[in-house]
Protein backbone atom coordinates (compact mmCIF):
# COMPACT_ATOMS: atom_id res chain seq x y z
CA UNK A 1 0.00 0.00 0.00
CA UNK A 2 1.11 3.78 -1.08
CA UNK A 3 -0.31 6.82 0.09
CA UNK A 4 0.97 9.84 -0.76
CA UNK A 5 2.21 12.69 1.52
CA UNK A 6 -0.92 14.86 0.56
CA UNK A 7 -3.07 12.08 0.97
CA UNK A 8 -4.82 12.74 -2.13
CA UNK A 9 -3.40 9.48 -3.88
CA UNK A 10 -3.30 6.03 -2.45
CA UNK A 11 -2.31 2.71 -4.36
CA UNK A 12 -2.98 -0.70 -3.18
CA UNK A 13 -1.75 -3.63 -4.76
CA UNK A 14 1.43 -5.73 -5.74
CA UNK A 15 4.99 -4.33 -6.93
CA UNK A 16 7.97 -5.14 -8.80
CA UNK A 17 10.87 -3.73 -8.72
CA UNK A 18 9.34 -0.69 -6.91
CA UNK A 19 6.91 -0.37 -9.95
CA UNK A 20 2.77 -0.92 -9.59
CA UNK A 21 2.95 -4.63 -11.26
CA UNK A 22 0.43 -7.12 -11.32
CA UNK A 23 -3.07 -6.24 -9.98
CA UNK A 24 -4.03 -3.19 -7.88
CA UNK A 25 -6.41 -0.43 -7.36
CA UNK A 26 -5.27 3.27 -7.81
CA UNK A 27 -7.18 6.49 -6.38
CA UNK A 28 -6.65 10.15 -6.72
CA UNK A 29 -8.77 13.64 -6.81
CA UNK A 30 -9.30 12.79 -10.43
CA UNK A 31 -9.83 8.78 -11.12
CA UNK A 32 -9.97 5.41 -9.68
CA UNK A 33 -8.07 2.77 -11.78
CA UNK A 34 -8.72 -1.13 -10.32
CA UNK A 35 -6.81 -3.54 -13.00
CA UNK A 36 -3.71 -5.16 -13.76
CA UNK A 37 -0.50 -2.70 -14.37
CA UNK A 38 3.09 -3.00 -15.74
CA UNK A 39 6.04 -1.07 -15.10
CA UNK A 40 3.76 1.94 -13.20
CA UNK A 41 1.68 1.66 -16.56
CA UNK A 42 -1.96 0.55 -16.87
CA UNK A 43 -1.63 -2.82 -18.98
CA UNK A 44 -4.19 -5.86 -19.31
CA UNK A 45 -7.39 -5.43 -18.63
CA UNK A 46 -9.13 -2.49 -15.84
CA UNK A 47 -11.73 -0.24 -15.01
CA UNK A 48 -11.06 3.23 -15.13
CA UNK A 49 -13.52 5.93 -13.91
CA UNK A 50 -12.83 9.78 -14.12
CA UNK A 51 -14.16 11.90 -10.58
CA UNK A 52 -13.82 15.11 -11.54
CA UNK A 53 -12.40 17.30 -14.29
CA UNK A 54 -13.04 17.70 -17.81
CA UNK A 55 -13.89 13.95 -17.93
CA UNK A 56 -16.13 13.50 -14.54
CA UNK A 57 -18.04 10.36 -14.93
CA UNK A 58 -16.29 9.14 -18.34
CA UNK A 59 -15.87 5.27 -17.76
CA UNK A 60 -14.08 2.78 -19.62
CA UNK A 61 -13.77 -1.37 -19.02
CA UNK A 62 -11.86 -2.95 -21.10
CA UNK A 63 -8.03 -3.46 -22.52
CA UNK A 64 -5.29 -1.32 -21.44
CA UNK A 65 -1.64 -1.79 -23.33
CA UNK A 66 1.59 0.79 -22.05
CA UNK A 67 -1.06 3.42 -20.05
CA UNK A 68 -3.50 3.72 -22.66
CA UNK A 69 -6.75 2.07 -24.10
CA UNK A 70 -5.82 -0.68 -26.47
CA UNK A 71 -8.17 -3.63 -27.47
CA UNK A 72 -11.82 -4.71 -26.56
CA UNK A 73 -13.40 -2.05 -24.19
CA UNK A 74 -16.34 -0.42 -23.92
CA UNK A 75 -16.49 3.57 -22.94
CA UNK A 76 -19.29 5.28 -21.01
CA UNK A 77 -19.91 8.66 -20.89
Amino acid sequence: TWVSTEQTTKYVGLWHNGKKSGEGHFTSSELVYEGEWNEDLYHGDGKLVYKSGPFANYRYEGEFANGLRDGYGKQYY
